[in-house]
Order: structure tokens, then C-alpha cells, then sequence
């Protein structure tokens, strides 16, 4: 399934290697819901962490992401994974980024 949020991007984090063949990107947007703003985290992984790139703090984009799950022992997680960003501009959408193929994680 894929779902897009639209919002400020409030932090960007560095690109994390988590192994030779596995790195991930986190960047955080700000979306507002009613009386109470939620700070939602996505994540890019492999060769879609460089998607953030030419965005900064304050920036109005729209996240294109899918919800990816898994467990480990007793715990479950979730994560949301980005494929594409948009920056939003006087309320239009203007695509950045062409569409990434999308991957799966490695676990």
C-alpha cells in the first residue's frame, strides 16, 4: 500500500551504513492535526537516501512512503519507509525527486 503525508520537515539526520549493503536516511515532518502538530519520522533507505538532498529545515514537502513491519522475538516494528518527496509550493505539488523503484528491507 502507499500513502503520501504532507508537511515541514523539521529535522534531517545524517545517512547511517548499516552494513555493505544496507543504509538508511531518517528525516522528520511536522504535520498538523488539529490543536496538537504530530512529528512523524520516515526513513530512505539504499540508494533513495540522497532523495532528501536539496531540502531543508522549514520546507513544506509532501512524503510518499509505504508501511513496512516485522517482528524480532516477541516485539514487533514498524517502519515508514519514503520512495519519493515532493516539495509543496503555494499549494501545488511540484515533483523533486523522479519515482524510485522501491525496496524491501533486507530482514
Amino acid at each position: 500500500m502507499q500513502f503520501k503525508l504532507k508537511g515541514k520537515i523539521i529535522h534531517i539526520a545524517d545517512e547511517r551504513v548499516i552494513s555493505e549493503k544496507f543504509k538508511v536516511r531518517e528525516f522528520v515532518i511536522e504535520v498538523e492535526d488539529g490543536k496538537y502538530p504530530q512529528e512523524i519520522v520516515f526513513q530512505l533507505i539504499n540508494d533513495n537516501t540522497a532523495a532528501i538532498n536539496g531540502y531543508g529545515i522549514g520546507d513544506l514537502v509532501t512524503s510518499h512512503f509505504d508501511i513496512r513491519g516485522r517482528s524480532h522475538g516477541d516485539r514487533w516494528f514498524n517502519n515508514l519507509n519514503a520512495w519519493r518527496i515532493e516539495r509543496v509550493e503555494a499549494g501545488s505539488v511540484v515533483p523533486d525527486v523522479p519515482e524510485q523503484p522501491r525496496e524491501t528491507l533486507p530482514f
